[in-house]
């Protein structure tokens, strides 16, 4: 009698985080605090992503502990100078993540530096596939009728067009979904994909991200996100 194989468990998902502030004589200048997914779990594509976020956390570290850190000392050094006061610099990287199954993981991360002036951000969406550790784009994550950027973006106007006031969108937005629409710029829910914007893009600076939910068609919504990607 023949038995059939287990199903494969998703990957135990821990955080991967390093907090420090660093001082110069005696004296903090610039603090950090990083988090990101550490994946525990067999196979080659769970080996793969979890070295990608060990890359990526020790690239934003060097960052931090090297050319950031001596910027924010001369900065501290030129304000003690001209007897001025000086706030500590604050970098941070945190995610979340919005879809893990035994053959997908999908988060965003996102970069915070406040340096003083208008914080920088940066925001990245990023969805694997865990059988071989390979990127998914969108297109791979979607129903085929839906994959085409016409029918991406007659599906994200409508639901511009629904929250137009509530989201506080330019005049222009119509024009500026057109220029400013990624298709990399995504994630994946339970629900279905959501594509993001920067903040500026479609609305004011001041309301940040713009997040769309991607309604899928009826007959996909059944399959769930899980089972979407190839």
């Amino acid at each position: 009698m023949f038995r059939s194989r287990p199903k494969p468990s998703a990957p135990l998902l821990q955080p991967l985080g390093e907090e420090r502030t660093l001082l110069s004589e005696g004296q903090a200048v610039l603090s950090y605090t990083l988090t990101l997914p550490h994946l525990v779990g067999e196979g080659r594509g769970v080996a793969s992503v979890e070295r990608y976020y060990r890359r990526l956390a020790q690239a934003w570290l060097a960052r931090w502990k090297g050319p950031l850190f001596h910027r924010a000392k001369a900065a501290g050094e030129a304000a003690l100078s001209r007897s001025r006061p000086f706030s500590p610099w604050h970098a941070s990287l945190t995610c979340a993540v919005t879809l893990q199954s035994a053959e997908v993981l999908s988060l965003w991360w996102e970069v915070r530096e406040e340096l003083g002036a208008p914080a920088r951000t940066l925001r990245q969406g990023e969805t694997w596939s865990l059988r071989d550790g390979a990127p998914l784009p969108l297109k791979a994550c979607l129903p085929p009728n839906l994959g085409r950027r016409r029918k991406l973006l007659t599906a994200l106007k409508g639901q511009v067009e629904g929250r137009a006031g509530g989201l506080g969108a330019y005049p222009d937005w119509p024009a500026r979904l057109r220029r400013s629409f990624r298709p990399e710029r995504f994630w994946l829910t339970p629900e279905g994909p959501v594509v993001f914007f920067p903040p500026g893009s479609l609305c004011p600076p001041e309301r940040g991200w713009t997040v769309l939910p991607l309604p899928l068609p009826r007959d996909a919504e059944g399959r769930g996100a899980e089972s979407s990607p190839a």
